[in-house]
């Protein structure tokens, strides 16, 4: 009897020694998966900070999914690439919740950003066409087209301000090559289209404005562009 009652009491402890590990065991290893997977720190942080680390991480994920050889140059970032990347990302989102369309229109707002965006379509600092320069300057223009789109954009003004200074100083540089110039080319065209499709007035205003200069005939080739696909698009 006395022995039946000792494996008893030891079957017992044991029982209870193997929970207490187990859930021990079971809460490190989810705690250093929570760690792992949104790499938070020590100290607690803001439901806002935490999303927005990781959504950072999701752009820098897919960019890394891209052949070295296409993918845009992000390798000596700047403040101003690591917001297209986050800007380019939401604009991308279908769907986007109350949180991130705060984001986003705080991005699309911003006078710094939006300047940062009309310099890179410049392109002063660009000698010789370079595809990763490219794909940056495509990422600027669906940056730009957004801005533009969005009806209660506090910074509209002064962004076709900005595209109205760029697009009286188009003048194609002769010493650069002629794949380089039609990439800048296609870039003020895309810019142009883009504010025909948003602020048609003001475009047809600013068309007349420069009518004899090489932003002008940038201009008349984006309307006709444009209106031209819109014709198609009705009769389809």
């Amino acid at each position: 009897m006395n022995t039946q009652i000792k494996l008893l009491i030891t079957s017992t402890l044991a029982l209870v020694i193997f929970l207490v590990y187990s859930a021990f065991n079971e809460s490190v290893e989810e705690a250093k998966f929570f760690r792992n997977a949104e790499n938070v720190d020590e100290e607690v942080k803001s439901d806002r900070e935490i999303e927005k680390r990781v959504k950072s991480q999701i752009v820098e994920s897919r960019i890394k999914l891209i052949p070295a050889s296409v993918s845009p140059s992000y390798d000596v970032d700047t403040e101003n690439k690591k917001t297209l990347k986050v800007a380019r990302d939401l604009i991308g989102t279908s769907l986007l919740g109350e949180l991130e369309k705060s984001d986003l229109e705080t991005l699309l707002m911003d006078q710094e950003q939006l300047s940062w965006a009309i310099s890179k379509i410049r392109g002063e600092s660009e000698k010789v066409f370079a595809l990763e320069s490219e794909l940056l300057r495509m990422d600027v223009i669906v940056y730009l087209d957004a801005a533009l789109e969005w009806k209660g954009n506090p910074s509209k003004n002064f962004l076709i301000g900005e595209v109205k200074t760029l697009l009286s100083e188009y003048e194609p540089n002769p010493n650069l090559s002629e794949r380089l110039r039609r990439s800048f080319a296609a870039d003020h065209a895309e810019l142009s289209k883009s504010l025909y499709m948003h602020e048609e007035d003001k475009a047809l205003e600013l068309e007349a404005e420069l009518n004899g200069t090489k932003g002008g005939a940038i201009m008349n080739f984006a309307r006709n562009f444009y209106f031209m696909e819109n014709n198609d698009e009705k009769r389809n």
